[in-house]
């Protein structure tokens, strides 16, 4: 049996004993490890071969490449790795800089002996004994002092540094600095992890390689050193796993875009225009006998039934719609209207009695875009009755009224192995869509980069119309069950409300392909209603001040199992004009792209802004496949 079948075999056993373990397919690490000790045992077996050392020891082309393919064939399985992408902010931890010191010496030592053996290779001029010994001497001269990774993982080298390991360290620089972040919390310690993994790999690597030079050129019996190294190696990588799982499984999972610093409509945000807006309307064009003897506030739901006596109601564009919540505020005013063709319909308004609708519009009208209008109430003498203007809302679907959400289901490619690496809201023709990043499944939970697209939505669907009773969006966490991945998503109608579904589909972790996605592939969501008899859905208050406006930046504040409702906003500093709350448009990616265990649509807010409604990702809970055990 070669190496390779015995390979295959191996991780058969060890997928078998970490099922056993818990752990239902070990990692890409967990494996490299494995192959790499294997690959030192097998090593270890040649050197015992007098055939064998008496082979290489011959300074010829031929035994030269003997000895340098034993010694290669230990790099295999780093180079099956990729090299994990750590977040830059780590940096900013003295620790954690101190660690990329010790490592940037075994890499830049790892460098230097591969290519000692490729130049060999490359020219056919063989090294000789003195020039492997002098390499091995150096490697193992140097290595002891890379025993400080391992120090200063599991403890800070500063007494005064609260934090026991290297991960506490980051999981709480991660939490500082939040809206840096380009992966989730737990993602960014299996990156740690995996670097200071695939380093001391390295570093185990060399040392072996040392340790079976010196024997070769019979420089004292080394094998007894080199079982006592292997022995440290697994005991170490099990006190660092521990280390990494314990942080792992207390460490969220979830990423979110923080606010840009500059909003920019199409580019950060997109908005629903004119679902619901302010409107003035005389109580005598609210009735179909054009009657004054009411008042305001008994109008909360009607229409506009004519233009009496083509006063104001014939210099502005009439409320197709429905005409709702009307109150009374005061009877003359001034009316900037804006230019036909606009999704406001009034910049301000400035009541006679000093009230003024749109104080924060006054600052940015100029004359090009406000007609002033002078509206005054008046009294009907023969029929005591004052038909006072009231300030109503107005729903009005329209050419202006972007208030459409798709149906549309969006899912991966799954028959081509593809799954969903990002979202993001894009409003196409007048409708929003959530449009997914897709991107080829490999082995591990890799993800091929060239592969990775966003892919075009789909407008065959049905859209959703939202209006004043249809103006709810749920709010909700949405999680995969283990070992199923996110492979699609969708907005459904759930009595009012728009709600978010996930399509998940099963995956082989180890072969990195989708198991029977057409077959096995199934959707999920939380269909809980505000009008459940347990547990209802409860709706988030929010601000009603436009989210340009806010004093600070938005955070998430709102929780699974909620919802929130798209309304105007305010009367008073925007006449109500502008639909809150806003859609963040960011893309939410985690850096590298990675498997998602699940999606997320939540609002992030602050006092004095309506915020916006957002998407998130949670990453695939990587914990699953990380063992301490050795699987030898």
């Amino acid at each position: 049996m070669g190496v390779t079948q015995v390979l295959l075999v191996l991780m058969l056993v060890a997928s078998l004993r970490a099922a056993k373990n818990a752990v239902s397919e070990p990692s890409a690490v967990d494996v490299a490890r494995m192959k790499t000790i294997y690959l030192v045992e097998h090593l270890w077996k040649n050197v015992s071969n007098p055939h064998f050392t008496t082979m290489v020891k011959q300074e010829s082309y031929e035994s030269a490449s003997q000895l340098i393919g034993a010694l290669e064939s230990l790099s295999a399985a780093v180079k099956d790795v990729d090299a994990p992408i750590v977040e830059d902010k780590l940096h900013f931890i003295y620790r954690w800089e101190l660690i990329q010191a010790h490592s940037q010496g075994v890499h830049s030592l790892y460098t230097t002996f591969m290519q000692f053996m490729d130049k060999q290779k490359t020219t056919q001029k063989v090294a000789s004994t003195r020039a492997w010994l002098d390499i091995a001497e150096t490697i193992l001269e140097y290595l002891p002092k890379s025993e400080n990774i391992h120090k200063l993982t599991l403890a800070a080298s500063d007494k005064k540094e609260k934090n026991n390991t290297i991960f506490e360290a980051a999981l709480n620089e991660h939490q500082n600095n939040v809206c840096d972040n380009k992966q989730s919390p737990q993602l960014m310690l299996y990156n740690i992890f995996a670097d200071l993994q695939l380093t001391q790999l390295k570093s185990y690597i060399m040392a072996q390689s040392a340790y079976a030079l010196l024997q070769i050129f019979e420089k004292g019996d080394q094998e007894i050193k080199a079982k006592q190294m292997t022995e440290k190696f697994v005991q170490k990588n099990k006190q660092q796993g521990n280390a990494a799982l314990n942080a792992m499984k207390t460490a969220s999972r979830t990423m979110w875009r923080c606010d840009p610093r500059n909003y920019q409509e199409h580019a950060t945000y997109e908005q629903l225009t004119r679902l619901l807006q302010g409107y003035i309307e005389n109580e005598v064009d609210m009735n179909p006998s054009q009657s004054c003897r009411g008042s305001c506030k008994n109008y909360e739901l009607t229409e506009s039934h004519g233009c009496y006596q083509e006063k104001f109601c014939s210099q502005q564009p009439k409320c197709e719609g429905r005409i709702i919540d009307c109150q009374f505020i005061e009877s003359d005013m001034k009316v900037c209207q804006s230019n036909p063709g606009e999704r406001r319909r009034y910049e301000y308004i400035e009541y006679k009695k000093n009230a003024l609708l749109g104080t924060d519009r006054i600052g940015q009208v100029t004359e090009a875009n406000c007609t002033l209008v002078t509206v005054n109430s008046w009294w009907r003498f023969f029929l005591p009755a004052h038909c006072s203007y009231c300030f109503c809302v107005c729903d009005e679907p329209g050419p202006l009224s972007d208030r459409f959400f798709s149906l549309s289901p969006e899912v991966a490619d799954v028959t081509n192995n593809k799954v969903i690496t990002g979202l993001r809201f894009v409003k196409k023709n007048r409708v929003v869509h959530i449009q997914i990043q897709e991107g080829s499944l490999l082995p591990h939970g890799v993800i091929n980069a060239s592969s990775l697209r966003w892919k075009p939505v789909d407008t065959s669907q049905p859209d959703y119309k939202m209006s004043w009773e249809k103006r709810s969006i749920d709010l909700d966490d949405l999680e995969a069950p283990e070992g199923y991945v996110v492979t699609g998503i969708r907005f459904q109608e759930v009595g009012t409300h728009l709600n978010m579904e996930m399509q998940v589909s099963p995956i082989i972790y180890h072969k990195g392909v989708l198991k029977r996605p057409t077959e096995l592939s199934y959707w999920v969501g939380n269909a809980n209603t505000d009008s459940a008899l347990e547990n209802p859905r409860t709706e988030l208050p929010i601000s009603t001040i436009v989210p340009q406006r806010s004093n600070g930046p938005c955070k998430p504040d709102s929780r699974h199992d909620t919802f929130v409702q798209f309304t105007h906003s305010d009367i008073v500093t925007d006449a109500a004009q502008t639909t809150v709350p806003f859609l963040d448009i960011q893309p939410v990616v985690l850096d590298p792209p990675t498997l998602l265990g699940g999606v997320g649509l939540y609002h992030k807010g602050t006092e004095g802004s309506a915020g916006f409604v957002a998407l998130k990702v949670s990453n695939y809970d990587i914990t699953k496949h990380l063992t301490t055990e050795d699987l030898r």
